[in-house]
């Protein structure tokens, strides 16, 4: 029995892009001072509330300072956050060619596609015109609009609702 198929969702980081580049997040690790791991626990702690629009991203990059502050290392210098903010949004932004492509041949073959990802609403307009794949999809669910973060169950539902797809 063939099934049907209301709709496809797509991530975009690390489906519709390439997973993020490791050497953003070691330039970033090195403006603060501090070794790739312990930047990436700083990064990781607060990623989500971003993305879901709880916190600015100018407080985001505070707090990850905030969290490598040791008493005997000197504060970064004051082009720290948005040189951060700038390695942030290009370590996102390497397009997967196979996918974009696959993306491309579903669009032709007509079938309603959704993307659905997490993603701070400072990066989002920066990304879309960044990356012409994102034109690509008939709606787009994104936790900064919508209040929500993967993996909550919510967010899933609002993008398939966005496309017009069954909810079962």
């Amino acid at each position: 029995m063939k099934k049907h198929i209301d709709a496809l969702i797509f991530d975009f980081g690390g489906v519709l892009t390439l997973p993020q580049d490791p050497g953003c997040l070691k330039t970033m690790a090195e403006l603060c001072g501090v070794t790739a791991g312990k930047f990436r626990e700083a990064y990781i702690t607060d990623r989500l509330a971003l993305d879901r629009g709880d916190m600015e991203v100018g407080e985001y990059y505070e707090r990850i300072l905030g969290f490598l502050a040791d008493d005997g290392k000197p504060a970064p210098g004051d082009g720290t956050i948005p040189r951060l903010l700038e390695l942030d949004l290009y370590s996102w932004a390497r397009e997967n060619t196979e996918m974009a492509a696959f993306v491309r041949r579903l669009k032709a073959g007509g079938y309603p596609l959704g993307l659905l990802s997490n993603m701070p609403s400072y990066f989002l307009p920066k990304l879309q015109a960044l990356m012409p794949a994102f034109r690509l999809f008939d709606a787009e669910v994104f936790s900064c609009d919508a209040g929500l973060v993967k993996p909550e169950p919510a967010i899933y539902l609002k993008a398939l609702e966005a496309l017009g797809a069954a909810v079962q």
